[in-house]
């Protein structure tokens, strides 16, 4: 039936995600999602707040680079840093609401089943980190010698 969905949906650009919500069969959401990513003119009709988008993508990368999860006071504390304090707990509060975010009894924040849905997490990251995606690391580094070479001026 998935795969009858997955062909007529994909006539249409879309494709179905399967994001599990524990380890019973059950409990597994399925969404509809872009196939690739948005181009610039598609995003900026998600209708989203930059600073928004900000917060979300400062918050992903922290929770990832933590092993996908960290206490609520900690990315609090590093948003407020970059961000007016009276926007950062509502805009939080918002992501968790939305199901980016997910917060326990204990106040940790983990990454929700929306982020894990909507966001190519390995795409983020190579992206945070300057690397380029879809390039081996030989290219990359090929590429940064081209970049150095050229953009060191002639010896005199």
């Amino acid at each position: 039936m998935l795969k009858v969905l997955e062909e007529e949906v994909g006539k249409l650009g879309l494709t179905i995600k399967r994001v599990s919500e524990g380890g019973e069969p059950e409990s597994d959401r399925y969404f509809l999602t872009l196939k690739g990513h948005p181009t610039l003119t598609e995003a900026r009709t998600f209708g989203w707040r930059i600073d928004d988008m900000a917060m979300l993508t400062v918050t992903l990368a922290h929770l990832l680079a933590k092993g996908g999860k960290a206490p609520f006071r900690e990315v609090e504390s590093i948003l407020e840093e970059k961000f007016p304090k009276f926007r950062v707990e509502p805009t939080l509060e918002k992501f968790i609401r939305m199901g980016y975010l997910s917060e326990d009894e204990q106040g940790t924040l983990y990454v929700g089943w929306r982020t894990r849905a909507e966001i190519d997490q390995q795409t983020l990251l190579t992206l945070l980190l300057g690397k380029e995606v879809g390039k081996s690391p030989e290219k990359q580094e090929a590429t940064r010698s081209d970049e150095t070479s050229q953009s060191s001026p002639p010896p005199s």
